[in-house]
């Protein structure tokens, strides 16, 4: 593309420990609308209370009616430290979804991507903003296909969807617990009440189950 007409994708650098969160306040103060995009594979930094980048972020949340859709790992999801920032972000508008692995860390507004340098990165130290309309439309394809892989953690059709979701994606049943919210016992219970609706005996026959009732559904 670049080399087409003699041009180069342009972009701005960031650089150091804070690269992703400066990148995000670059994106945020610039963007039309608030509808954003995001994946983070190590959400750990901005769940450490009393720092300069997690105090930014709870502060962001607390003062705007963000459109966020969030794509975050099963294990963060489940994190006792993650809870005040996922219920912030939930008051605030930010839908999550989980994942065990999410291939990379990266930002997605209307009119520009935040990247790594090098893709796969979990929390980059090096980034790019890129403003090139091709590639921002490459990133939302992408996102909504992994957006519609991840798991969506508050459901309606069913108690136990999530968790038999998270532990389909390789999660155990205490950490799927506790990744939507509810004990490991409860999250047992939910299980259990799963394998009774659906007349099976045992964690893959119930997978099996429930693949086949999802299907349907869709």
């Amino acid at each position: 593309m670049g080399a087409a007409d003699g041009s180069d994708l342009g972009g701005e650098l960031f650089h150091g420990p804070a690269a992703a969160h400066e990148l995000w306040r670059s994106i945020a103060v610039h963007q039309a609308a608030p509808r954003s995009a995001c994946m983070f594979p190590d959400a750990a930094p901005l769940f450490v209370a009393d720092t300069p980048l997690s105090d930014t972020w709870r502060s962001s949340l607390d003062q705007t009616d963000a459109q966020v859709r969030a794509i975050i790992s099963t294990p963060d999801l489940a994190n006792p430290e993650s809870r005040p920032l996922i219920e912030l972000a939930g008051a605030s508008g930010v839908e999550f979804r989980a994942m065990q692995c999410p291939p990379s860390w990266f930002w997605l507004t209307d009119e520009v991507v935040g990247l790594p340098l090098r893709w796969g990165d979990p929390w980059p130290t090096s980034a790019i903003a890129l403003r090139n309309e091709a590639v921002v439309s490459l990133m939302h394809g992408l996102f909504d296909t992994w957006w519609r892989q991840a798991v969506a953690i508050h459901t309606t059709e069913h108690p136990w969807d999530a968790i038999v979701a998270l532990m389909a994606d390789g999660a155990t049943l205490e950490t799927a617990a506790h990744a939507v919210g509810v004990s490991a016992r409860t999250g047992r219970r939910r299980i259990e009440a799963a394998m009774d609706h659906f007349g099976v005996d045992g964690a893959v026959a119930l997978g099996a189950a429930w693949q086949r009732e999802r299907s349907l559904r869709t």
